[in-house]
């Protein structure tokens, strides 16, 4: 069996710490005799979610010192291939509040910049890990010193090496990826354009395939003038712009993807939560390999799925 190579492309990776309290009061002393340090992220619970899953993964990511070396201890016994970005300032430290029930408070520190020397390199890490792959997922916000450019640089060289994309991603950064999805392919209007979609769908070519959660999906709305909120219309502007195929993920309520002009929604399994955070980023990891490996849009979600309600079982995010 050929296994599939993908990489993961992280701008903004977090050294994070978990604790576990029964419950959290707010304003109260709170006492945890279990705190775990985690290399984390978006880019980094995926990269270990499809490694756990069997895939080959590179995982393409700035990092300071300290997140360097744990990054090495965690996910290099997983089989993870690192090409990291050494960076002057340590990487951002976010705190995770898993509670007794499953319920997760975080504290999100905001990832610091990027020298230009640093940014520089890391667009040629990007791109050089790109070239190498199977499959490629951007995802997460970018740092100072790094603009929007470079995730349209990124996807652009997907497309133009005819690499299944999925881009995890909010508000302007996302739109700038479409945008260099869009300039590594021919842009066609009108009932021709809708009809390349739905070849490229049917045909299972190379999509490009926006993955948020509900959220950030919304908050788009706020950047089109037209769609009077509807998501339908928003969907339809996200594929008008270059993506394939649209999934929103909602915590434990269905996800709703669009294929072309067609809309699905697919139940979520009821379950219990360990700690929800990281089931997103394994749910993109699992699209993506299915994607990879040939499936169908359906299958494709239905891995995500999968993959993301499995990751909500464990405390630590990407554990699948």
């Amino acid at each position: 069996m050929i296994i599939s190579m993908i990489t993961v492309i992280a701008p903004s990776p977090d050294d994070k710490r978990i604790f576990s309290v029964a419950k959290l009061i707010p304003g109260a002393v709170h006492r945890s005799r279990d705190v775990v340090t985690h290399a984390s992220g978006k880019g980094a619970n995926a990269a270990r979610a499809a490694a756990i899953s069997g895939a080959q993964v590179v995982l393409c990511t700035p990092a300071g010192s300290n997140l360097r070396s744990r990054l090495e201890r965690q996910l290099v016994p997983l089989g993870i291939q690192l090409r990291l970005t050494p960076t002057q300032r340590q990487t951002r430290s976010c705190i995770s509040i898993v509670e007794e029930g499953g319920r997760a408070t975080e504290f999100i520190q905001e990832a610091l910049p990027l020298d230009p020397d640093e940014a520089d390199r890391f667009l040629r890490e990007a791109i050089l890990s790109i070239e190498a792959a199977d499959g490629v997922l951007l995802a997460g916000s970018l740092p100072g010193g790094l603009s929007p450019a470079f995730y349209t640089a990124c996807a652009r060289r997907c497309v133009e090496c005819a690499q299944p994309l999925v881009v995890d991603a909010q508000g302007w950064t996302l739109l700038a990826a479409l945008a260099g999805a869009a300039a590594g392919k021919p842009l066609i209007a009108g009932e021709e354009r809708r009809a390349q979609l739905r070849t490229a769908t049917e045909s299972r070519r190379k999509p490009v395939i926006v993955k948020i959660n509900r959220e950030e999906f919304s908050a788009l709305h706020a950047l089109f003038s037209g769609t009077n909120g509807s998501d339908d219309e928003l969907a339809a502007m996200l594929h008008g712009l270059g993506a394939d195929g649209v999934v929103i993920s909602d915590g434990p309520h269905p996800v709703h993807a669009w294929w072309g002009e067609r809309s699905v929604q697919y139940p979520v399994p009821a379950i219990t939560a360990t700690n929800p955070i990281g089931s997103g980023d394994a749910m993109s990891a699992g699209v993506l390999l299915a994607i990879v490996e040939g499936r169908t849009m359906h299958e494709a979600v239905e891995r995500g799925i999968r993959m993301g309600t499995a990751n909500a079982l464990t405390l630590l995010p990407g554990e699948v």
